[in-house]
């Protein structure tokens, strides 16, 4: 099937609706699939059907929601289906970093109780987000604080629903895409992923080049606001990055600093490599 996030309906959306539909409709699910378990893997859920059609859209592939359903104060009035969303979720991505599958459990919560309080609610927004990746964040911390963890959790959790490249990886993709004349296709595959991980900005090397193909993406996906949600982490806070003597990381810092869209979250926790072992 061919889709595009600049539709009325996106991915994002139908995996947040299907997250809801599953957890308000245990009975009727389990009368439909039996013991399958949302969003396990799409061979799963072809288990379970057993050569049945999708009883959601009957092979259609996406479904009409009368009425609109709202979800984060936005309406969805057509969704992908459970099938396409969980097919979608099995592609592969060119350009990505490498990631280690992870979980936002495996994140020990340690010091003073102000820290442990603020890692807690670090862990609450990002399963949030998990569950309803409608709109941006931006966690920012020191360094070894979890942060890189976190968005590898999410990404294992999205699997191909979600591309994560590194600042330094996107600088590197940079060079070598235009040396092979595809920054084009880099550039596309980053503002028209469903979700689009950012780890580490403010860390890459700097260079006007680097940081006028990183507004290319942002701006893109932040004209489609909540259709083309970003979760990024840095070292640094937004005002930090404004600081920039490039005008191209400015504007970035400005777009993730929007309130209306981007939820700005600290990580208080000192770096996990200092706690010693336990």
């Amino acid at each position: 099937m061919t889709h595009s996030i600049l539709e009325d309906f996106n991915e994002g959306e139908s995996f947040a609706f299907w997250t809801q539909w599953f957890t308000a409709n245990g009975d009727r699910a389990r009368q439909l699939l039996g013991d399958y378990l949302w969003p396990h893997p799409l061979k799963e859920y072809d288990a379970v059907l057993d050569g049945r059609t999708c009883p959601f859209c009957h092979g259609n592939g996406y479904k009409y929601l009368e009425p609109d359903q709202i979800i984060d104060d936005i309406a969805i009035s057509q969704v992908y289906c459970v099938c396409s969303v969980l097919g979608m979720m099995e592609n592969q991505h060119v350009y990505e970093s490498s990631w280690i599958p992870s979980k936002v459990a495996d994140i020990k919560e340690y010091g003073t109780t102000e820290v442990m309080k603020s890692i807690g609610g670090t862990k609450a927004m990002v399963r949030y987000f998990m569950k309803y990746p409608l709109a941006w964040n931006y966690l920012y911390g020191g360094f070894g604080a979890g942060k890189t963890h976190m968005l590898q959790s999410i990404k294992t959790y999205f699997r191909g629903l979600a591309i994560y490249i590194t600042a330094s990886d996107f600088h590197s993709l940079i060079f070598e895409t235009t040396g092979t004349h595809t920054l084009h296709d880099l550039t596309n595959k980053l503002i028209e992923a469903p979700i689009l991980l950012i780890d580490d900005i403010g860390k890459e090397f700097p260079g006007s080049y680097l940081y006028s193909t990183l507004f290319r993406v942002i701006d893109a996906r932040y004209n489609m606001k909540y259709k083309a949600p970003i979760f990024c982490t840095s070292n640094k806070t937004q005002m930090e990055l404004m600081m920039s003597t490039d005008d191209h990381m400015k504007a970035c810092a400005d777009r993730l600093s929007d309130r209306l869209l981007v939820n700005s979250i600290a990580t208080k926790q000192a770096s996990y490599r200092q706690a010693g072992p336990g």
